[in-house]
């Protein structure tokens, strides 16, 4: 029995707990009640910010099946129960939900970019394209993430940022020259640089003048079928580029500084003088040759000076950049105006690098399907000096010699303050021409300056949704000048 009350009681306290929903359930038997959902017809348009209609945007019942897709004229027509919320979305866009009322007719939704999921539309050829529909090869390169490497220029940006895309420094100048090549090298004689287009503008293979800060986007064509757009100057790939336009209200100012040094982290080990010195012993007695440097004799182990060419002609280097923009429009007009300036100093001693750029872009929308704009892009660049690294791991030693019985020992700078030097040319092991490589550095009085502008003009008229004629005109203007005092003259071109 006690059993059994226990039983009775656990049992008491379950239909306590559950007691509401216990009499909901035996309602019925009493008298069925039913409740019935009242349901409406939404009519609306779904459009942008700019009021353009929106083609094919999903407007969805939540948590159901129930949904369409806009027109041609982005309008809608859905039954939705009375209560229920409304979800619209489409690429590219922020999701809008609504709530559905008694009476919506003449519903408006204004849908407004996703610049975050911008990623899922490329640039290719002339015009966009969803990736899913992409059936080339194409890489995109997040332009953001980029410029967090502080790049000096686009191809040090460009640096493992893409599958399939190799860039390669050639130098260590200030410059920071490099070369792209996209899935390899596909021609043996000719050049295997890739063609560059900015804004719709074939600018070459060359891409120094452009400042990576007024970089919008990057695309990279990577196969065959750039050619047909771009005939043979695309067979090495093509790298489409989209420069900053302006926006929306009221003028956005922005002014970043950014502040590097730059130092040879990774030295190659070489042989000091004593070991050179060793080396060339064992040659000559091995090619039963004459020694014709006799400091490289026994007779002076041990007393050579050693020099680390590496650590002479390398040292800690500044860099410096500077970027002002402003940004801003009505609803017809937007601006982008943009300045940069770039002082960066070569990790090879009297080496230095100088960029000063300048852009513009205008864009006016005259009637609803009639858009013109204006792109300017100026770039001013000094270098100076410059060198490579292996070159002066490569060099001898010391530049100690014995002549006519007396031992010289040679360093960089003598006691009277002049240059040190290798023993006369022609009677040594020393190629004939080389000299003591930081006087050489230090004496240098060369210069090498560029001037390039780029501008192009466009005219974009919108016949029909989705279909859009544009037409550009371009001009491309470049100037170099080669100064060096040895030459007594400058080069133009």
């Amino acid at each position: 029995m006690r059993n059994v009350m226990k039983y009775l009681g656990i049992m008491s306290v379950s239909l306590a707990c559950a007691g509401p929903l216990f009499a909901t359930s035996v309602q019925p038997f009493a008298g069925v009640t039913v409740v019935q959902q009242s349901v409406v017809t939404v009519k609306g348009q779904v459009v942008d910010e700019k009021g353009e209609p929106i083609i094919g945007a999903n407007v969805i019942v939540e948590g159901t099946t129930n949904g369409m897709i806009t027109d041609l004229d982005g309008n809608f027509s859905l039954q939705c129960p009375v209560g229920s919320t409304l979800k619209t979305s489409y690429i590219g866009y922020l999701a809008r939900t609504v709530k559905v009322t008694g009476n919506m007719n003449a519903l408006k939704i204004t849908l407004k970019e996703d610049t975050e999921t911008l990623d899922e539309v490329v640039v290719v050829g002339y015009g966009t394209m969803k990736k899913s529909d992409l059936t080339g090869s194409v890489a995109s390169v997040n332009a953001e993430e980029m410029m967090k490497r502080n790049p000096v220029n686009l191809g040090q940006g460009l640096q493992g940022a893409a599958a399939g895309v190799s860039v390669i420094r050639s130098s260590g100048d200030p410059e920071g020259g490099f070369s792209i090549r996209i899935r390899g090298v596909a021609t043996v004689n000719g050049s295997a640089d890739p063609l560059y287009v900015v804004d719709g503008v074939q600018v070459g293979t060359s891409i120094d003048f452009l400042n990576p800060n007024d970089v919008e986007s990057i695309e990279i064509l990577k196969d065959a079928s750039a050619t047909a757009i771009y005939g043979t100057r695309g067979a090495n790939g093509v790298i489409m580029i989209t420069t900053k336009n302006g926006g929306k209200g009221k003028a956005k100012v922005n002014f970043s500084a950014n502040y590097a040094l730059q130092f040879n982290s990774n030295k190659i080990d070489v042989a000091d003088a004593g070991l050179f010195a060793s080396a060339v012993r064992s040659a000559v007695k091995n090619d039963g040759i004459a020694m014709t440097n006799l400091a490289y004799g026994e007779d002076y182990i041990g007393r050579l000076n050693s020099i680390d060419w590496q650590d002479e002609m390398s040292r800690t280097a500044l860099q410096q950049n500077y970027n002002l923009s402003a940004s801003g429009g009505s609803e017809n007009t937007q601006a982008n105006l943009s300045l940069g300036y770039l002082n960066n100093q070569g990790i090879v001693i009297e080496s230095n690098f100088k960029r000063l750029t300048a852009r513009a872009n205008i864009t006016h929308k005259v009637k609803d399907f009639l858009h013109v704009g204006l792109n300017l892009n100026y770039a001013h660049s000094e270098k100076m000096g410059g060198g490579n690294l292996r070159n002066y791991a490569q060099a001898i030693p010391t530049m100690d010699y014995v002549e006519d019985g007396v031992f010289y020992s040679m360093p960089i700078v003598l006691p009277d303050g002049t240059w040190g030097h290798y023993k006369k040319e022609g009677n040594g092991d020393v190629n004939k021409g080389a000299d003591n490589l930081v006087a050489a550095a230090k004496t240098a009085d060369s210069i090498n300056k560029w001037d390039r502008m780029l501008a192009s003009a466009f005219l974009q008229l919108d016949l029909y949704k989705g279909l859009t004629f544009k037409t550009i005109a371009s001009y491309n203007y470049l100037s170099s000048t080669y100064k060096c005092n040895f030459l007594g003259a400058d080069n133009k071109q």
